[in-house]
């Protein structure tokens, strides 16, 4: 059983009234045993007994709820966080390729070159006749196909960039290639000029 703070009214002021203000002096501490001991002196303490236990349990059902909301508040912490980093590790280590368009660069290019001829005038900024006279200008001067790369598409990345303004990795998504790629054919293609 917990220990009780008993609370004795050491009589009444001049009024009728039981005094409601108490010092120190009025509480008593006691430690109830479980066998039903007394404390001597105490011929009221029947009737207290019962308000006091009540008290008590009263006391240790709110200390129960608070633990039990304790515990309900962190096992939501608990799941959010799983939550968050369940989120975190699949957009950063699950590997999923990101360059997965059907209409890869060359395809793009060729699409180009091959359709109405205002329409690589729009995306590259020149007309076909002059896209092919730059092609062989690059040939004559040693610029070749790459491994991955033909020399056209590496033309159509200089040129959409130069008309578009667009970043590397607007760039690679256009061309579905990585942004090495973009930023070294960018760069050789500035420097042959």
């Amino acid at each position: 059983m917990l220990p009780h703070i008993l609370c004795h009214d050491h009589g009444t002021s001049n009024s009728d009234q039981p005094s409601t203000a108490r010092s120190d002096e009025d509480f008593e501490y006691s430690s109830d045993s479980m066998d039903g001991e007394e404390d001597e002196g105490n011929e009221d303490e029947g009737d207290d007994d019962g308000d006091v236990e009540w008290a008590d349990k009263k006391i240790l059902q709110a200390v129960i709820d608070l633990f039990q909301n304790i515990i309900v508040s962190g096992s939501n912490v608990i799941n959010i966080m799983t939550d968050v980093y369940n989120s975190y590790s699949n957009a950063h280590y699950n590997k999923q390729p990101y360059h997965t368009s059907v209409l890869q660069g060359i395809s793009w290019v060729t699409e180009l070159l091959t359709g109405h001829p205002e329409c690589i005038h729009c995306k590259l900024g020149i007309h076909h006749h002059i896209f092919m006279v730059l092609l062989n200008i690059l040939w004559e001067s040693g610029i070749n196909d790459l491994k991955n790369v033909k020399l056209e598409e590496q033309l159509a990345i200089f040129l959409y960039a130069c008309i578009t303004g667009l970043s590397v990795h607007h760039l690679s998504e256009r061309f579905q290639r990585s942004n090495d790629t973009i930023s070294r054919y960018v760069s050789q293609q500035l420097s042959s000029r």
